[in-house]
């Protein structure tokens, strides 16, 4: 089995946008930015029972990485809520992780799991719910919306 949604290219960049939709995987990740992708989603529910929710990887070569966002989403039942790693960002606002099984945002330097926050960027401030997770919260980089 693979992931739920998985999008890459070797040239060029693809754009992926997933709107009011239900991912649910049992072996790997729900959502999966690999090389060259720009992926948004929102009002969604991915669970990932043997992944991430969501896991952006780029391509690990010093290129051009991947960008994945979640906006008003539920990242619940996997592994790690999102992962970021080999110089790809994740952007989270809004949203739901809890009960995974690892961390709420793993980021696996040089990748970046930015976080939202109302007014200071801080944990105190920000704009998701995290909860449950059996390897904790993460360290995310708290950055303020507009």
């Amino acid at each position: 089995m693979g992931d739920g949604i998985f999008a890459t290219t070797s040239s060029g960049s693809v754009k992926v946008i997933v709107e009011n939709s239900q991912i649910m995987v049992i072996a790997n990740n729900g959502i999966d930015a690999g090389q060259n992708s720009r992926v948004a989603v929102n009002r969604s529910l991915i669970s990932a029972a043997g992944g991430s929710a969501g896991q952006s990887v780029g391509n690990g070569t010093g290129g051009a990485g991947s960008s994945l966002s979640f906006d008003n989403c539920e990242l619940v039942y996997g592994n790690n809520g999102v992962t970021a790693i080999s110089g790809s960002t994740a952007f989270v606002s809004h949203s739901t992780i809890a009960y995974n099984n690892g961390t709420a945002y793993n980021a696996t330097a040089p990748g970046i799991v930015n976080a939202y926050a109302i007014g200071q960027a801080v944990a105190s401030n920000g704009t998701n719910r995290v909860h449950d997770n059996g390897g904790g919260t993460g360290s995310p980089t708290y950055i303020t919306e507009n």
